[in-house]
């Protein structure tokens, strides 16, 4: 896929983050990890057309598979730190054109 460098940096500080936090709990082995290989992947395909963009497709991929709330908060607080220019990663489904379109 073709993404700008900068993109490309930044996914990898967030999987790397996820990892290291993945190694430093129990909870998180094999399947429970918050992030694979093609997930960075699937990620890229995405084809984000800003930073925002970004750290959206990021947790719409990522978090929204988590069951718990406190993993789900440990990836958006992730995607902010690594993700330039996003301070305040908030996921509106009803602002989205295709939720809007099955509604």
């Amino acid at each position: 896929c073709q993404l700008p460098a900068s993109y490309v940096k930044e996914m990898l500080k967030v999987y790397s983050d996820l990892q290291s936090h993945r190694s430093q709990s129990a909870v998180f082995l094999g399947k429970q990890s918050f992030m694979t290989v093609r997930d960075l992947l699937r990620w890229g395909h995405r084809q984000p057309s800003s930073h925002h963009e970004l750290a959206v497709e990021g947790y719409v991929l990522l978090a929204e598979r988590l069951r718990k709330e406190e993993d789900r908060e440990v990836v958006r607080l992730s995607l902010q730190k690594h993700c330039a220019g996003v301070k305040h990663l908030h996921v509106d489904y009803t602002q989205d054109s295709f939720v809007r379109d099955v509604q």
